[in-house]
């Protein structure tokens, strides 16, 4: 993706809020866009998620979540958050995008 965009997206993670930070120019509108999941398992693939919807009271499936291209993601946990959950987030985050930990370990 060519140019610079300052304005951003937003997705949470805690253990049963996940949250990533998107950028603008990846998604089909701009705004926050907010995930909340239990855990990394949720990210079933690039194409679904299965997330709390606060509105609706009950988890939701939505479809095409994950934008293509380069984006910013930023991930937030409450305090009582096992670290293991964050990091198996993260790890989920590249798989979805084909990135192997071996891969990041090594760079």
């Amino acid at each position: 993706m060519t140019g610079t965009s300052t304005a951003s997206t937003t997705i949470r993670v805690s253990e049963k809020e996940f949250s990533i930070k998107l950028s603008e120019r990846s998604l089909a509108r701009p705004g926050t866009v907010t995930f909340d999941v239990k855990n990394a398992g949720k990210m079933a693939s690039d194409k679904l998620i299965v997330h709390y919807n606060q509105h609706l009271h009950k988890e939701v499936e939505t479809a095409d979540w994950l934008p293509t291209g380069k984006i910013t993601v930023g991930i937030t946990a409450g305090a009582s958050c096992p670290n293991n959950l964050i990091e198996d987030t993260i790890r989920r985050l590249f798989e979805l995008r084909g990135i192997s930990v071996q891969e990041l370990l090594a760079n």
